[in-house]
């Protein structure tokens, strides 16, 4: 039995999507093929399902099955089915304390968001020089998707520049 079959944590979706497209999904610690990892992974290797994820930079949202067994499964859960279950276990699986964001923390969830932004969909990384709605002078600013007219901080009102300053607090902290 091999210790470590591969130990880089995915850097890109698309290697988590080949990794989880096949028939089968190899175990990236012994290398042995299986449709499902969940019960090999803590029963063999003694570890949660987030703790592999987590060492394999395997994003939450994406299960440990394999795409011939998840679409088996999927087309007998019809959506009476979904509501059922939704129904009987409201509240079953929520964890306190568990963050619901913990995508960010996967290499390759962070690597695509990063390719995004660069990408110019997201201005949250790129800053720009345009005017002010009302005065005429430069500013920089990301908030090229604003619906709102944009203005310097000698033009905007008590609130918004209020909100901007709370804004700023934040991200100093984050």
């Amino acid at each position: 039995m091999q210790e470590t079959f591969t130990a880089e944590p995915f850097q890109t979706m698309e290697d988590v999507e080949q990794y989880l497209s096949g028939n089968t999904i190899t175990c990236l610690i012994c290398g042995v093929e299986l449709q499902r990892l969940n019960r090999h992974v803590q029963k063999e290797h003694e570890l949660s399902l987030d703790e592999y994820r987590t060492k394999f930079g395997i994003p939450y949202s994406r299960s440990l099955t394999s795409a011939a067994s998840r679409e088996k499964t999927g087309s007998r859960m019809t959506p009476e089915r979904i509501e059922k279950f939704i129904r009987d276990n409201a509240g079953r699986y929520a964890v306190p304390g568990r963050a619901a964001h913990k995508n960010g923390r996967v290499p390759a969830v962070a690597n695509q968001w990063k390719k995004i932004s660069e990408r110019g969909r997201n201005f949250a990384r790129k800053l720009v020089i345009t005017k002010c709605a009302s005065c005429g002078c430069d500013i920089s600013t990301t908030a090229l998707g604003a619906t709102q007219p944009i203005r310097c901080l000698k033009c905007a009102t008590p609130g918004a520049f209020k909100a901007r300053v709370k804004y700023w607090k934040q991200k100093r902290i984050a």
